[in-house]
């Protein structure tokens, strides 16, 4: 606590204890009627700076501008106290205020923390560490987006992820009352789209030529994971556990490391389909097993499964897709979702259905295929229509196409997933 004491003359002073020692702070001299006010309001700044020193806390907005207010005299004497520096005045740089938010941020995932890093040395690099925070402008929140994309060159998505990181700094800045409006709010569009010519189809023939070359069953089981279990890789792969494959219900327990930080969604039942039970089976009889984790060879954080998994591609006669393993668990949604109700299989996967439409459904050639073909029946009737010259009469109700229990079920899917989450996008390639 400081203490406001007056003296002799209409001196003012304020006694406050700062690192433990009690010091006293000349303010001069006050008259008049608001001379005590005017003492207090200063008495409560120092008391405020004093208590930031002692905690580290920053200081709010309002004890900020009330300190760049200040007269110069009164500056020297509170620098002489310790209570701010000759240069600063007590504002947070943006450098020291991201490092703090960094290093608060215990919880986060390792491949969040990354991220964060990689945005602080962008904006650190771009504004300078030494850039008070409650200087930063819009305008350089707008220059800063033209920068990554320009002279970094970075892709649309990868600036609109890094500026929402930004974004979400400065408004813990805000809510520490350290600036009164978040300068990068003005951005808008940073959500995330996908980019549907990067979307390909990895079709069961394609799969199959890049398995007939692995002849690991460990290394087979962690692509038939992907493509016929559709699990996230390699999160979830790595996460898996023996104990988790129930082969009496063909059911097998996932982890969901993405979604842990909710409730009730830290784990999901995945069926294991008839297509993924061989590739299982053949890993857990496999004498190098691991008796723990059904993926335990290929754990190391230095493991590039991306290169390996390139190098069998190309072994097979085939070129690279982009985004290999997500390709697959998005060809394994696809294919799903012809055969089954859109709500189970997002259910089966850990998604909604409205990420699985943005980023995981495809049209694929057989939907095509099976989209223009025509009826036999239909075909004989017009050609006959033709040959008669003219139609004299049009039958009272139309034929019905025959259609078997697939391509029902099939069309049954389509329909409901065109009304939970509308048209699916442009056309995808395949391989």
């Amino acid at each position: 606590m400081a203490s406001l004491q007056k003296l002799s003359g209409d001196l003012w002073r304020v006694q406050v204890c700062i690192d433990g020692e009690r010091q006293s702070v000349r303010l001069g001299k006050f008259a008049g009627k608001e001379a005590e006010l005017r003492a207090g309001r200063i008495c409560k700044i120092i008391e405020e700076l004093a208590h930031a020193k002692d905690t580290g806390d920053a200081l709010p907005l309002e004890v900020r501008q009330a300190v760049d207010r200040l007269s110069p005299r009164l500056l020297k004497r509170f620098a002489k106290a310790g209570l701010v520096d000759d240069v600063g005045r007590g504002a947070v740089t943006l450098g020291a205020f991201v490092n703090g938010y960094i290093l608060e941020r215990g919880d986060v995932k390792p491949s969040t923390r990354e991220i964060y890093e990689i945005v602080r040395e962008n904006i650190v690099a771009f504004l300078g560490a030494d850039k008070a925070l409650d200087r930063v402008t819009e305008g350089d929140a707008e220059d800063f987006r033209r920068w990554l994309s320009v002279e970094r060159g970075l892709s649309v998505n990868t600036t609109r992820r890094r500026c929402a990181v930004v974004k979400q700094f400065f408004a813990y800045a805000v809510k520490k009352r350290l600036i009164q409006s978040n300068p990068f709010g003005v951005l808008r569009k940073l959500a995330v789209h996908e980019n549907r010519e990067r979307f390909f189809f990895i079709d069961r023939e394609t799969i199959t030529k890049v398995l007939d070359k692995i002849v690991d069953p460990e290394w087979r089981l962690l692509v038939a994971l992907s493509r016929y279990g559709g699990l996230r890789c390699p999160s979830e792969h790595l996460s898996l556990r023996w104990d988790d494959i129930l082969w009496a219900e063909s059911t097998m327990i996932v982890r969901q490391p993405k979604l842990e930080h909710c409730e009730g969604h830290e784990t999901r039942r995945v069926p294991i389909f008839p297509e993924l039970m061989p590739f299982l089976l053949a890993a857990f009889n496999d004498d190098r097993a691991d008796r723990e984790w059904v993926i335990g060879r290929y754990r190391s954080t230095r493991a590039n499964l991306r290169t390996q998994f390139t190098r069998y591609i190309r072994r097979a006669g085939l070129q690279p897709w982009p985004r290999l393993w997500h390709a697959l668990r998005a060809g394994r949604q696809t294919e799903l979702c012809q055969s089954f109700p859109v709500k189970a299989v997002c259910e089966w996967l850990g998604n909604s259905a409205l990420v699985a439409s943005r980023h995981y459904l495809m049209t694929t050639p057989a939907d095509w295929e099976r989209a223009i073909s025509t009826p036999t029946e239909v075909v004989q009737k017009v050609a006959q229509q033709d040959s008669a010259g003219s139609v004299t009469e049009q039958p009272a109700e139309p034929s019905t196409p025959v259609c078997d229990p697939v391509q029902a079920s099939a069309m049954t899917c389509d329909l409901e997933l065109l009304r939970t989450t509308g048209p699916l996008g442009l056309e995808p390639r395949t391989f």
